[in-house]
């Protein structure tokens, strides 16, 4: 004997609205929200009407290609190349997003230059005080740094 679900099902207007707003490229809680209904409606109508479920992937899918299609057209102007690089960072991210610091490898590398920095600091900053202000801003800097690649 299968269980059937407490939660009320989308109405046809309801699925449509649903489908509408998924084709802006919102996501499925805002569909369901703007329906005035909970996520758990939209998911049980999904399970229940295959036609349905097959109706919300394609709409996510289209909308995907359409606002990929659109940044695509306007990298194509070279005003906005920025919306290319967005392109880039979402296809693969690994290659062409933004490079985070690895605590291992990057410290390595960067002790060097921050003795240096230090250095130049010392000699280029005399009052001791102003001096360590300095020094300890540098030095939260690059805390705050390794704490976002961890």
């Amino acid at each position: 004997m299968s269980r059937q679900s407490s939660v009320a099902l989308l109405s046809l207007d309801e699925r449509r609205d649903v489908l509408a707003v998924l084709g802006l490229g919102c996501d499925e809680k805002l569909a369901a929200a703007y329906v005035g209904r909970p996520l758990e409606c939209l998911h049980e109508t999904a399970k229940r009407y295959t036609s349905f479920r097959e109706a919300l992937e394609k709409a996510k899918t289209r909308a995907q290609v359409d606002l990929i299609t659109n940044i695509r057209n306007a990298s194509r102007n070279e005003r906005f190349w920025r919306a290319a690089v967005w392109v880039l960072e979402r296809i693969d991210p690994e290659r062409y997003g933004p490079r985070r610091l690895h605590a291992d490898s990057d410290s390595r590398r960067l002790h060097p230059a921050l003795e240096r920095i230090v250095q130049i600091l010392l000699e280029e900053i005399p009052d001791p005080k102003r001096r360590q202000s300095v020094l300890k801003r540098l030095s939260r800097l690059v805390d705050d740094c390794f704490a976002e690649a961890e």
